[in-house]
């Protein structure tokens, strides 16, 4: 999985979260926007060296409308 796939995939997760749904505008451009399937313990240990990752907590910067970030934050324990 490259760098920019992993990007676009987790652009969608992030606008699932937030309670949109990017996939036509991910399309659009040829993007993926579904994992293969994989290892869940390897994910984790990727997630947990990620620069978001503060005190065993993952930040996800989320999304709104189009052009309208939202400025909460989720948290998402991964102990």
């Amino acid at each position: 999985l490259s760098h920019g796939d992993a990007i676009s995939i987790g652009m969608r997760v992030e606008s699932l979260v937030a309670g949109i749904d990017n996939v036509e505008i991910l399309q659009s451009f040829n993007l993926p926007t579904q994992l293969p399937p994989f290892d869940i313990d390897h994910l984790l240990a990727h997630m947990r060296r990620d620069k978001k990752n503060v005190g065993g907590k993952i930040f996800f910067s989320l999304i709104g409308q189009v052009e309208e970030p939202l400025i909460r934050k989720v948290l998402c324990s991964l102990q």
